[in-house]
């Protein structure tokens, strides 16, 4: 299996959905607001990683590979779309 034409897919939405963080980090050194303490624990960091590996793969899931800014637009908006797919798993557990 060739593997090459996955990668760029991938880390598009890798890097879209970490831009997120990236962004929010920029806005509280603009603010000179303190970090938030989630900043400070390696299981946020270990999550973020997941999520941003997740958003990749919603890449790849969503056969993307000839359109760089929708791959990265994925990745960015990946953490809304796994909180929505979450959320219709546990309603339909609990009905």
């Amino acid at each position: 299996m060739n593997l090459v034409p996955y990668t760029a897919p991938f880390l598009l939405g890798f890097l879209g959905s970490a831009s997120v963080e990236l962004v929010t980090c920029f806005h509280f050194y603009q603010s000179e607001s303190p970090f938030p303490a989630r900043y400070h624990k390696k299981g946020f960091w270990a999550v973020r990683l997941l999520i941003a590996a997740a958003a990749g793969g919603l890449v790849l899931a969503y056969s993307i590979k000839d359109n760089p800014i929708l791959a990265i637009n994925i990745g960015a908006s990946a953490p809304a779309i796994l909180l929505t797919l979450a959320e219709g798993v546990k309603g339909a557990r609990t009905n």
